[in-house]
Parts: structure tokens; C-alpha cells; sequence
């Protein structure tokens, strides 16, 4: 993880590790273009991580419960990743629960962001620090409903994690490559007759 540097003295000589927690900012965006942000922050926490330039807002209360474990390595691996959401609201704010838009809408090839953030708990809206500890795919949905609760299961993996199954994101053209690499546009040069490559060892 790397280091806290923003924080001032006065902050750095009240942060205890009691007072120090690690929160969630969940990013999904499925392929109709719906995006959803969640935080399991006691407030509303604004991050422009994923693309560098825009702040987005992650809501707190919209059902976000937890996510399995991510082991962090600079391995390519293949994680599967299950994030967990309450079906019922329970805030007053919530327009359409999460649990809605998944079941309504298409979500397989959907793009998925945790981005972790040390929260000091300094009582303001500053943070540690923030660093993305997973980029992925959705690939299925889970609901599930019992006499006590309503869960939703988004099931994600990155580009590895199956790597037999059909891919779930589209096609080799470049807009199924920009939905895993953005900036990429070399199918652009895909056509182009290349006739003059010398192949000396």
C-alpha cells in the first residue's frame, strides 16, 4: 500500500491506529453506459482515481455491504472478485436500490473499480491516501432472497480469470479494447499492409 504523504502534522500527531480504517469506493459501470458509485465511508467520499481528471461522488447508505478478499501482487492473476449489496434500502435516499438496476439492465462486460482509501478519522473529509486494488469485469448476477435478508452478488474477474470461457466483453475490434484499455487505438492500424518489416537476429 503505498505511503500517507497528505497529511498535515497536526493530523499525522492525532492519528492513532484505532482511529485508522481502511474504506471502499466501488465503481460499476455496466455496458449500457449506467454507472453506480458506492463508499461503506460514513460519508460521502469524492475520488478522481479511475480516470485522473474527473471527481465522481461514491454514495454512502446504497446498500454496499463488502467484497471477498483481494490478494494484492504484481502478478498477472486471475481473481474472481464477489461484491455483496443489500437488496432492501434502507436509506431514504436511494432512488432505485442496486439490486433494480443489476436485475434490469445487462451486465455482463460491465466494468468494475475498487479503489481503497485510508480513512485518518479526523473527523473532516480528507483521506491518506487511495490506491486501485481492483480492475475488472462483471460477469454475472446473484439474487438471492431469504425470510431475513435480500442479497445481491456481483460476480467480476479480470482478463485471466477464466481464460476458456467465451470472452464476456465483445469483440477484437477497438471498442471491446478500449472498455479494458482506454487509450489504446492500435486496431486502428489493424488494415494496414506492412510489407518492408526487416527479421534479423
Amino acid at each position: 500500500m503505498p505511503r500517507i504523504t497528505n497529511l498535515t502534522n497536526a493530523q499525522l500527531e492525532k492519528l492513532t491506529l484505532s482511529q485508522l480504517r481502511i474504506v471502499d469506493l466501488i465503481r460499476l459501470e455496466l455496458p449500457n453506459g449506467i454507472v453506480k458509485r458506492f463508499t461503506n465511508d460514513s460519508f460521502d467520499a469524492t475520488s478522481n482515481l479511475v480516470d485522473g481528471s474527473t471527481n465522481e461522488t461514491y454514495l454512502t447508505g446504497q446498500g454496499y455491504l463488502s467484497h471477498n478478499a483481494l490478494p494484492l501482487t504484481s502478478q498477472i492473476n486471475a481473481n474472481r472478485v464477489e461484491i455483496s449489496f443489500s437488496a432492501v434500502a434502507t436509506d431514504s435516499s436511494v432512488t432505485e436500490p442496486i439490486a433494480r438496476t443489476l436485475l434490469n439492465n445487462p451486465v455482463s462486460g460491465g466494468t468494475v473499480h475498487i479503489i481503497k482509501r485510508v480513512d485518518p478519522g479526523l473527523n473532516d473529509a480528507s483521506n491518506g491516501g487511495e490506491f486501485l486494488a481492483f480492475k475488472g469485469l462483471m460477469d454475472n448476477v446473484s439474487y438471492k432472497v431469504t425470510t431475513d435478508d435480500a442479497l445481491v452478488t456481483v460476480f467480476c474477474g479480470g482478463p485471466f480469470s477464466n481464460f476458456d470461457r467465451t470472452a464476456i466483453y465483445g469483440f477484437t475490434n477497438t471498442a471491446s479494447q478500449q472498455k479494458l484499455f482506454p487509450n489504446d487505438t492500435g486496431f486502428n492500424f489493424s488494415a494496414n499492409n506492412v510489407s518492408n518489416i526487416r527479421w534479423e537476429e
